[in-house]
């Protein structure tokens, strides 16, 4: 991503994308977001971005790839873009979707979009970071146009700017080493002139008639957030002991068994989701007890 570099907090070692402009010839001083910790960057410390990232291996295993983007025609530009790479493509069109995908599907490419409801595309990138099973899968962000410097990167491979897309996806794909650059088209022959018909003239078309607005359905869109959410931090819990799980479904106690993984949970859930939303009913527990109960009945 041109126009951008790469500075580090000395404490924690958090990474922020910065314009030079903001720096200068004679440096800047920056407040770290994570740790609070306020340092002086100067010209000479910062990285480019491109040249921040670590080298491409020669070659990557990709079998499928996921696009995260609310924005139906922008995912359907990238998505053809990836097509011409040979990589086929999912999509998804919110962050909660987006993670419970890359769980179950292990992609080997995701790209998340700059604006996905119900998980920011940051909180994705961090948690796929944060779990040792998703160490292989490369992380394509596209930063928001408003996204202020200094935004953290949450160690995506890379970040594009929106007027990036989809082409400057090619040369990022080529240093993770994935999918294969689509032959350059032959030129085709110019057609022989050929004289035009005589026009002929065109009946005026019906007057149109108005459109009728469409009915608004209402969506309670924090409630879906919420239960996307619960899939998915209740798919972790049995992924990570499934063992457990199975014993725990066989003597009728999963609930029991289960209880500090449940509380960390609902920690975590308390922090994503509104009061309104997490008081209608409590989420974790009947989502558990409804998988140990499909669980059951496949015994």
């Amino acid at each position: 991503m041109e126009g951008r570099v790469i500075a580090r907090c000395p404490q924690c070692e958090s990474r922020y994308r910065v314009a030079p402009e903001k720096v200068g010839p004679q440096g800047a001083r920056l407040r770290c977001t994570k740790c609070g910790n306020v340092f002086r960057v100067e010209p000479a410390q910062m990285d480019d971005v491109a040249s921040a990232k670590p080298p491409a291996a020669a070659s990557l295993p990709l079998s499928r790839a996921l696009v995260a983007e609310a924005d139906g025609q922008a995912a359907e530009r990238i998505v053809e873009f990836l097509s011409r790479w040979q990589i086929p493509a999912d999509v998804v069109a919110d962050g909660a979707e987006a993670l419970l995908r890359v769980h179950r599907k292990r992609p080997g490419l995701v790209v998340l979009g700059g604006h996905l409801p119900a998980m920011a595309a940051p909180v994705v990138t961090e948690i796929i970071r944060r779990t040792a099973e998703l160490k292989s899968v490369r992380v394509i962000r596209v930063a928001p146009i408003d996204e202020p410097a200094g935004a953290p990167e949450f160690d995506a491979d890379y970040t594009l700017e929106p007027g990036d897309l989809p082409n400057g996806l090619g040369d990022l794909l080529e240093r993770l080493g994935v999918g294969q650059r689509p032959a350059a088209p032959a030129p085709k022959p110019t057609p022989a002139a050929t004289p035009l018909p005589a026009a002929t003239p065109t009946p005026a078309p019906p007057p149109a008639q108005p459109a009728r607005p469409p009915a608004a359905a209402p969506v309670d869109s924090e409630l879906a957030g919420a239960e996307r959410l619960t899939r998915i931090i209740v798919s972790d819990i049995i992924l990570y002991d499934d063992t457990k799980f199975q014993r725990a479904v066989k003597e009728g106690n999963v609930l029991e068994a289960f209880e500090n993984e449940l509380t960390e949970a609902k920690a975590l859930f308390h922090q994503r989701v509104p009061e309104k939303v997490r008081s209608k009913r409590d989420f974790l527990s009947e989502e558990l007890q409804a998988r140990a109960e499909k669980r059951r009945q496949s015994l």
